[in-house]
C-alpha cells in the first residue's frame, strides 16, 4: 500500500502531510513525515496487527498510534526515496530495488560494495544515466530516447460524475461519518480538472457536473480533511501506468 494523507495537526498551514509505503509480506511500514521532515521504518512485530494493511483507514490510524509514541527506526531519506522510485516505476523494477536495498544496512553501504556512483543506483531503479550503460545494463539495444519511450508513464480512465461519486460514498464507509458536498465535491472538482481529457470527455463535463465552484484564492484540492482524502482516493482507483 502506497499513500498520502494529512493528518490534520497544524504543523504548517497545510496540515501534516505524511507518505506510507506498507508492506505487507514483510509486515513492515516506511513513512516520510514531509512536513516535519522525519522519515522512518516501523516493524510489526505483533502478527496479530497484520490484518491493519487491508484498510488504508485502520492503517493510518494505527501507524499514528505507534509514530506518535516514538515506536520506530529512523531511515535516511535517500533510503526512502528508493522505495518511493521503486513504486512509481512498476513491480518489476520495485522488487530490483527493494530486493536491493534489504541486503544492505544503508544507502551508502550498497553503493561502497558495488563501487558504483549516484548514476549507476539511478540505473538499477530505472531513472537515468548515460545511453550506452543504460543500454547495456537493461540489455536494450535501443537509443536512450528509445528506451525511455518505452516507459510508463501515468494516465487515468475517464469516469463520469456518477460513477465517481457513487465511488466516494462507498469509500467513505467505515472511513468517515461526517463527510458533506464539499467534500465531493472539492475531491472530484479538482480531480477532473487534472485529468480531464478535453472538452467532451466525462471528466470534463464532470467539472460542471459536480457543482463545486472554487474561491478566487483557491488553486487545488483542499490540503486536509475528507476532501483531500477523497482526492487521494480518486487518484488510487482511476489512474494507472501505461505507455506514453
Amino acid at each position: 500500500m502506497n499513500f498520502k494523507f494529512n493528518t490534520g495537526r497544524m504543523y504548517s498551514t497545510e496540515g501534516q502531510i505524511i507518505h506510507i509505503i506498507a508492506d505487507k509480506a514483510k509486515n513492515t511500514i516506511l513513512f516520510n513525515d514531509e512536513t516535519r521532515g522525519i522519515t522512518g521504518l516501523i516493524t510489526n512485530r505483533h502478527a496479530i496487527w497484520k490484518d491493519i494493511y487491508d484498510c488504508e483507514y485502520t492503517l493510518r490510524t494505527k501507524f499514528l498510534d505507534w509514530y506518535d509514541a516514538g515506536d520506530y527506526s529512523d531511515i535516511s531519506s535517500s533510503e526512502f526515496w528508493v522505495h518511493t522510485k521503486a513504486y512509481e516505476i512498476g513491480k518489476e523494477n520495485a522488487k530490483t530495488a527493494i530486493d536491493q536495498r534489504d541486503a544492505y544496512s544503508s544507502w551508502d553501504e550498497a553503493k561502497s560494495s558495488y563501487e558504483i556512483n549516484v548514476d549507476d543506483t539511478l540505473i538499477e531503479l530505472g531513472m537515468n544515466s548515460t545511453e550506452d550503460t543504460r543500454a547495456a545494463r537493461y540489455g536494450f539495444n535501443v537509443t536512450a530516447s528509445e528506451w525511455e519511450s518505452q516507459q510508463p508513464v501515468k494516465k487515468c480512465s475517464d469516469p463520469d460524475y456518477n460513477e465517481m461519486l457513487e465511488f466516494l460514498k462507498g469509500y467513505a464507509v467505515g472511513v468517515t461519518d461526517c463527510a458533506d458536498d464539499f467534500d465531493y465535491g472539492n475531491a472530484i472538482y479538482w480531480f477532473a480538472s487534472e485529468w480531464h481529457h478535453g472538452q467532451g470527455s466525462n471528466l470534463y463535463e464532470a467539472i460542471e457536473a459536480c457543482g463545486y465552484r472554487p474561491g478566487a484564492s483557491e488553486n487545488g484540492v483542499c490540503p486536509y480533511g475528507d476532501a483531500f482524502t477523497f482526492h487521494m482516493a480518486l487518484e488510487a482507483e482511476y489512474t494507472y501506468l501505461g505507455k506514453a
